[in-house]
């Protein structure tokens, strides 16, 4: 049984007044952490690079990765930061189910970085967030 969210095929569409984001915008506004949080809208993996070089010129050590819900776009989205990732990083996983990331998913990231997803939040009391660490 393949599960995935309806947007796998879906046509590249950037929607900027969504909820989320005028969320995020609200929350930076409220903290003040406009010299710290830069969001960016745009379509993953084809607008990560630009997203990251226009703010952030170290290299990374924190990701959180709530990509496509379908494994072809998880190994997309992973792939995309990853020239960004720094020596020493925390790299946070949305959604770690056998549907979305799977063995091919776990296996790619393994081969690239060396290292396995653990699952530190299990559903039903979060959403399956899983942790890879290089500290």
């Amino acid at each position: 049984m393949k599960i995935q969210g309806g947007y796998e095929n879906f046509e590249r569409f950037v929607y900027s007044e969504s909820d989320g984001y005028k969320s995020v915008r609200y929350l930076i506004e409220k903290f003040n952490l406009e010299n710290t949080l830069f969001p960016e809208i745009g379509w993953s993996p084809f607008d990560t690079a630009g997203a990251i070089t226009k703010h952030i010129k170290e290299p990374l050590d924190f990701v959180f990765l709530d990509a496509g819900h379908f494994p072809e776009q998880m190994i997309k989205d992973f792939d995309a930061f990853l020239p960004f990732l720094g020596p020493r990083y925390a790299i946070i996983f949305h959604d770690v189910y056998p549907w979305s990331y799977s063995e091919a998913v776990h296996e790619h990231i393994f081969n690239k970085i060396g290292k396995r997803v653990e699952i530190i939040i299990p559903h039903p009391e979060g959403e399956n967030l899983g942790i890879i660490t290089n500290s």
